[in-house]
């Protein structure tokens, strides 16, 4: 499989985000537990001593199953920080290895094609980061979300940062490509071919092959340097669009108080988020802000290099579908969790409305 095709296809999927943690497993247990069925004010059946001792021992067991079962939880969220971290270490050292690198005119274009692959598959990312990211704002907008507002807000914040680490990343390797350089496009040759030197009458100028050499780098240079920069732009402007839309409802009448707050807070954030493009579209276009890559490559060293980011990738899918596992046992565990929180409630409920009701007084 090309390079190509096989690190955007990869890096298009490289990381699940947990929205749903230990703590807000917890919340969601907490919220199902308050709005859980009461206990009918009713009479209790009277019960035996056994019975009535057999109903309060299950308490201490429950309690500590639930222990048991948060503890599981934590160790499956540290897994999935764990596998985070790592993807995002394999995600940098493809760029950081990328950004070192450029062409030479042994390599003609093959490290400018690894660098706009990767740079599409980043961009892939992004854009999976804002429909997750959307999906939890309208969430909370309209109040339906099950892991609570303390929950996913931080999980807006997580996306925001990841986000802007890809954003980052385009913009390393973008600036990396080679740039414009000034070399004659025509050379001399001194000798003809018998060696007799010049002056027989033919024009025995070529094209310089570092000429040719920039030019194909360059090609690649314009045309993902056009496209960032646009890209940038267009963000921008939305998150402005957005920005105006927002004020304008956060200005409206009969909207609550909570309404009103919800809007401000993504103001702010927009803001933050407008300011940090405004600076990486300054620094794209900074004049003398291209070519930091530090070293030519040949042939043999770009296929290696090749060959690094398709294991790297490899690692990456690897530990994605690990994490994608451990999240979906998250879910499991996290619902069986909240079930045995409520019955706990309900039998606690029911013991002190027993209490209530008969005292310590068995049949």
């Amino acid at each position: 499989m090309k390079h190509s095709t096989y690190a955007t296809t990869i890096l298009s999927g490289s990381l699940l985000l947990s929205s749903l943690t230990l703590s807000q497993a917890q919340n969601a247990a907490q919220n199902a537990a308050e709005t859980g069925e009461k206990t009918p004010d009713k009479k209790l059946e009277l019960l035996s001593a056994e019975e009535l001792a057999s109903r309060k021992a299950s308490i201490p067991l429950i309690e500590e199953r639930i222990k048991d079962r948060e503890e599981q939880i934590h160790v499956i969220v540290a897994d999935i920080e764990r596998l985070n971290e790592r993807i995002e270490k394999r995600i940098g050292k493809i760029v950081s290895t990328l950004a070192k690198m450029k062409d030479s005119q042994n390599s003609k274009t093959r490290v400018a094609q690894m660098k706009q692959d990767v740079m599409k598959g980043l961009y892939r990312t992004i854009e999976d980061y804002n429909r997750r990211r959307a999906e939890l704002k309208e969430q909370l907008r309209s109040g339906k979300n099950s892991v609570g507002d303390t929950a996913a807000n931080k999980g807006i914040q997580k996306f925001d940062k990841k986000i802007e680490t890809r954003v980052d990343q385009m913009v390393e390797l973008s600036k990396s490509f080679t740039e414009h350089v000034d070399y004659k496009k025509y050379e001399n040759d001194s000798s003809d071919r018998y060696g007799y030197g010049g002056g027989w009458g033919w024009d025995s100028s070529r094209v310089s092959e570092e000429w040719k050499q920039n030019r194909r780098e360059t090609t690649f240079t314009d045309k993902q340097r056009k496209k960032m920069v646009e890209a940038l732009k267009n963000s921008i402007e939305d998150l402005e669009r957005r920005n105006n839309t927002l004020r304008n409802k956060s200005k409206e009448k009969g909207i609550s108080e909570e309404t009103r707050k919800f809007y401000t807070e993504d103001i702010a954030r927009n803001d933050k988020t407008i300011e940090a493009r405004s600076k990486q579209l300054a620094g794209l276009m900074q004049p003398g802000s291209g070519s930091t890559a530090t070293h030519s490559v040949n042939r043999n060293q770009a296929h290696d290099t090749e060959l690094m980011i398709r294991e790297i990738a490899n690692d990456i899918r690897r530990d994605n579908n690990s994490m994608t596992s451990s999240y979906n046992e998250l879910k499991k565990r996290a619902a069986s969790l909240n079930q045995t929180k409520l019955n706990l409630e309900a039998r606690k409920k029911w013991l002190a409305e027993y209490a209530s009701q008969h005292g310590d007084k068995t049949k």
